[in-house]
C-alpha cells in the first residue's frame, strides 16, 4: 500500500494527547487544511474503538498542498519507488523526518491563521 507508513505517524500523533485535542478542538473550515483532516481523522479513531480507519482524505489533502509535492514526502506511484532495502530505510527515515516537521509547521500555519482572523 503506498505511503502506508504515515498510518504510523498518524497514530504516533493521536496518542499525543495535547496534539489530539487541539486539532478535535479547532476547525478552520479552510479547502485544504490538514489540521481539519487531522482532526477529522483523530475523531474518526476514537469512535472506531479499534476498528480500521482510513486515512484516505487526509493523504489526499496532504498530496494537494504544493508545498509537500515539492519535499515529496509522499510515494506518488503506485509502484515502491524504493531500489535496495537499505536506500529504502533511509528514504523511508528522511520522509518520516521531513513529514513530521511539514505536518506540524503547516497545523501550526493554519490554526495560526484562524486564531488571527
Amino acid at each position: 500500500i503506498p505511503n502506508s507508513w504515515v498510518n504510523s505517524w498518524i497514530h504516533t500523533m493521536f496518542h499525543f494527547k495535547p496534539l489530539r485535542t487541539r486539532v478535535l478542538n479547532s476547525q478552520t473550515a479552510k479547502e485544504l487544511c490538514l489540521s481539519d483532516e487531522l482532526g477529522f481523522l483523530f475523531h474518526m479513531l476514537q469512535i472506531a474503538n479499534g476498528d480500521t480507519c482510513q486515512a484516505t482524505n487526509f493523504l489526499r489533502c496532504f498530496s494537494q498542498l504544493p508545498e509537500a509535492s515539492r519535499l515529496e514526502l509522499l510515494d506518488t506511484s503506485t509502484a515502491t519507488a524504493f531500489v535496495s532495502r537499505e536506500g529504502s530505510d533511509k528514504e523511508l527515515l528522511r520522509r518520516a523526518q521531513n513529514l513530521n516537521r511539514f505536518v506540524l509547521e503547516q497545523m501550526n500555519k493554519e490554526m495560526a491563521s484562524k486564531e488571527g482572523g
